[in-house]
């Protein structure tokens, strides 16, 4: 059972390794559910470390903390994934005993082809468009409203 931490440099470091591995996720477009997949482990597992996890304490006060990485796991994401750790002026990777560095998972750009007829001049258009701009990137939704024929 992973243990969860709320004090000193234990959960420096969790929070530390979650906010890594989410950013190295999101950078390489990899839902956490392929991640997951890829590593041999359960979507449920790889959020708990990313995501913060309610705890009550003795105070009966409820506290948001992260769990503390198992070295199963950290291995899992450098060896298979590419990921690289680092912290208090440390790395921590995966290389192979050859001494060549497992390869990063690299960025992709996903693409979609539409081949179809949208009438923009209705009152209701058959196709929308949202943009937000989260800090170091764009998100672009397309709706379509195109009908078989």
């Amino acid at each position: 059972m992973p243990r969860t931490t709320d004090n000193g440099t234990e959960a420096g470091f969790a929070r530390e390794f979650g906010q890594q591995l989410e950013k190295f996720l999101e950078d390489r477009l990899i839902r956490p559910a392929e991640a997951a997949e890829r590593m041999g482990t359960y979507k449920q597992k790889l959020n708990g470390y990313i995501n913060d996890q309610k705890r009550l304490t003795k105070e009966r006060k409820i506290v948001m903390v992260r769990v503390k990485p198992e070295s199963d796991l950290l291995f899992l994401a450098c060896a298979k994934l590419g990921f690289i750790f680092e912290y208090g002026g440390y790395r921590i990777r995966a290389e192979k005993s050859d001494g060549t560095a497992v390869p990063q998972a690299e960025p992709r750009q996903l693409s979609f082809s539409f081949t179809g007829k949208f009438n923009l001049t209705d009152e209701q258009p058959d196709l929308a468009l949202a943009i937000k701009r989260p800090q170091g990137r764009i998100d672009l939704s397309i709706s379509l409203g195109a009908a078989a024929t």
